[in-house]
């Protein structure tokens, strides 16, 4: 019995290191493989090259001359109301805010990351069929006895130039790139792309059209030369530009201005209009705030550093109640006894006051930093 015992560990042991052995056998060989794909993340270019070209439109910078001002006679009897313009030159382009002496304001815009850009801008009239278009004179030409004239200037960034018969009015501009990054990275669309960051600012030109003719309603011993003839010259504006100085010219870069993009500002307690402007487009823009029902404050922050507030032209220190405070790049507007039919306006008093944001931008000029004027609407929204 004992050796049976014996016999029957010693076979239960041989059986175990004989499977040691099989697993080590020096006669039994093996091979395998794996492979994995690569993927190229995506690509992003490392400059970004991008030019605002200026939005116009058919009527941006066609004009109407009134020499005998009979808009402003009958009440704007054609156009359906008049508004009186102080300083009244009696030629009038339609605008986004009405009929006014100057054309609305379009802009060229430098987007490029790194690349200063170069801007030709070009005006001409030329006669119309017959020779019945009034003549053309400077600003300071215009006559107030005689013969009517007609003045039309090119404005580019603030500075007018003359417009003449067969001698177009030419200006050149340079519009610097943007001082530090104004772009990040983002992944939108299944794509990586440089995006504008919000109250990412750069150089921009404004271009306008301007006017004046003889006021035969005051001078009422002028006359047209053509009489009912008389008629108006059109006006064509082009422009072009490019990432190098146009031979033999030196780019101006006086009244160049600061661009704030879009997406500006967050704002509770109210709606305000993303008026064109700072977060559209033009440097100087206007908003409207319309506060919520019930509503006692409304607090706007802002994508760009603020520079300064002031509500009616006073600093917010000299401002009567301190309903208005700035902290940050947050300004909060308190109103505890806002009504929605509250004669003194939202603000708690007169409804014609407005506040001004304005904001830092990349230069040393105080003189043209981008700001947004607030209004606030009186009748809070449901």
């Amino acid at each position: 019995m004992r050796t049976q015992r014996f016999l029957a560990v010693l076979l239960a042991a041989t059986m175990v290191f004989g499977s040691t052995i099989t697993a080590f056998a020096g006669d039994e060989t093996g091979n395998g493989s794996a492979s994995g794909t690569g993927a190229q993340e995506g690509y992003v270019p490392a400059t970004v090259v991008k030019v605002t070209v200026p939005t116009t439109t058919a009527t941006t910078f066609a004009y109407t001359m009134d020499p005998q001002r009979l808009l402003a006679q009958t009440n704007g009897a054609r156009t359906g109301g008049w508004e009186a313009i102080d300083n009244d030159t009696g030629v009038y382009f339609k605008t986004a805010d009405g009929y006014a002496n100057t054309s609305d304001t379009v802009y060229f815009i430098n987007k490029c990351s790194d690349k200063d850009i170069y801007v030709h801008v070009k005006a001409a009239v030329a006669a119309t069929a017959g020779t019945n278009d009034i003549g053309l004179v400077a600003k300071a030409s215009v006559p107030t006895t005689g013969e009517a004239k007609l003045y039309l200037g090119l404005n580019v960034t603030g500075t007018a130039t003359a417009l003449a018969y067969g001698t177009p009015a030419e200006v050149y501009v340079k519009a610097e790139k943007p001082s530090g990054s104004q772009y990040e990275i983002t992944y939108a669309n299944k794509k990586y792309d440089k995006t504008e960051i919000a109250g990412a600012t750069f150089k921009a030109i404004p271009i306008q059209l301007e006017g004046q003719v003889s006021d035969l309603k005051t001078n009422n011993t002028m006359t047209l030369e053509k009489g009912s003839s008389t008629t108006a010259p059109k006006v064509d504006v082009t422009w072009e530009w490019k990432d190098s100085e146009y031979t033999g010219q030196t780019s101006v870069t006086t009244g160049v201005k600061s661009y704030v993009t879009k997406d500006f500002y967050t704002v509770t307690g109210a709606t305000a209009s993303k008026a064109a402007g700072v977060v559209g487009g033009n440097p100087n823009a206007d908003a409207t705030i319309t506060p919520t029902k019930d509503s006692t404050s409304i607090v706007l922050t802002f994508a760009k550093d603020v520079k300064g507030v002031t509500f009616d032209g006073d600093e917010l220190a000299d401002v009567e109640g301190k309903s208005i405070k700035l902290s940050g790049n947050t300004v909060t507007i308190s109103n505890k006894k806002a009504q929605k039919t509250d004669e003194q306006g939202w603000w708690g008093t007169q409804d014609d006051k407005t506040m001004v944001v304005t904001f830092v931008d990349n230069d040393d000029n105080d003189n043209n930093n981008p700001t947004l004027t607030f209004t606030a609407d009186e009748a809070p929204t449901e």
